[in-house]
């Protein structure tokens, strides 16, 4: 009996250490060959939203959910919601001051923003480091590769308000009473409160298709921070469009707003994005330039479908309007603050 247990305490460590040896740590290049790439991969699949809370709680119209939830089980789809989004202006306008807000959502579920997408494709990021990003033998240029590959989307924001803050800018540094008080000495508050909300634009709902986006830190070998390439299945769509105007109670509005290539039914859409300094031509903030926009040639087609002024609802519709080779290729865009 004893040697049967002696002989079963010899297997078993006889185990551990194969075990131990078959885990030992490969390096970079042995993985690489044993599973055909290496660096990271992370699959991200959001919560599951139904079909029927989709509709009946978040407030996303019944059609678009229907389309969205073709494939995998049915009445399932996956996502995530925001009840609100608050950013805070703190010094306002120069000549006025007193901080303001933009607000998305009034804090109600039906009133949230959702984003949604089937429940068959996860979000997937790719994560190399490469220490060669040029592929010069000469040369260390070490990049962090990640590209980001998302499946169609279906966004349905909350109405969008402009409103008061709390917020109080620095008033030594800007040089003016920004919050009307009478005193240009106080001190800095971080917005977290609004109040006096003003809807100025509908709940949007945005229709597009599976993009890829890749980031690129450090030596970039594409030439820009980050290149977002996407060709939008379906084109891009945006409906229930309405644009408040609060003080006479009327709005402008658009069922839906398309937009394809030139002549077809997908959209492309090539953009890149850097963060420059102050020597920048247009000196410093987030530039955003559009490497293509539609068909390379011929540029994009725009299509507003009925067309109304006047109060919400109204059965006066003006029509559709056109827009048949729009080429803003090549143009770029400067974020910064003031």
């Amino acid at each position: 009996m004893k040697a049967l247990k002696k002989l079963a305490l010899v297997s078993a460590v006889s185990m551990i250490s194969a075990g131990a040896f078959a885990m030992e740590a490969m390096d970079d290049e042995s993985m690489a060959a044993a599973t055909g790439q290496d660096g990271i991969t992370i699959l991200i699949s959001p919560g599951t939203i139904t079909t029927a809370a989709a509709t009946g709680t978040y407030g996303v119209s019944a059609g678009q959910v229907s389309a969205l939830d073709a494939g995998g089980i049915a009445g399932t789809l996956k996502g995530l919601t925001i009840s609100q989004i608050v950013v805070h202006d703190d010094d306002g306008i120069a000549t006025r001051g007193d901080s303001g807000a933009l607000v998305i959502g009034d804090g109600t579920a039906a009133d949230s923003t959702a984003v949604l997408a089937d429940d068959t494709s996860a979000i997937q990021v790719l994560i190399d480091m490469v220490g060669n990003a040029n592929g010069d033998a000469t040369a260390d240029d070490p990049m962090l590769n990640v590209a980001i590959t998302t499946p169609d989307l279906l966004i349905k924001t909350g109405d969008i308000y402009v409103a008061n803050s709390n917020a109080v800018a620095d008033e030594v540094a800007v040089g003016r009473d920004t919050n009307s008080d009478g005193d240009a000495t106080d001190a800095e508050v971080n917005g977290s409160t609004h109040n006096n909300r003003v809807r100025i634009l509908n709940g949007l709902e945005i229709k597009m298709g599976g993009s890829t986006t890749t980031i690129q830190l450090g030596n970039e070998a594409q030439g820009a921070m980050i290149v977002a390439n996407s060709t939008l299945v379906g084109g891009l769509t945006i409906n229930n469009f309405e644009l408040f105007d609060a003080n006479s109670g009327g709005s402008i509005q658009a069922s839906s707003l398309s937009m394809t290539n030139a002549g077809g039914a997908n959209l492309t859409v090539n953009a890149r994005v850097d963060a420059f300094g102050a020597a920048a031509p247009l000196g410093e903030g987030l530039y955003v330039t559009i490497s293509q926009f539609g068909d390379a040639v011929n540029g994009a087609d725009l299509a507003l479908n009925n067309v109304a002024i006047g109060a919400t609802g109204t059965t006066n519709i003006i029509g559709d309007v056109q827009i048949l080779g729009l080429n803003v290729s090549g143009t770029t865009m400067v974020i910064r603050g003031h």
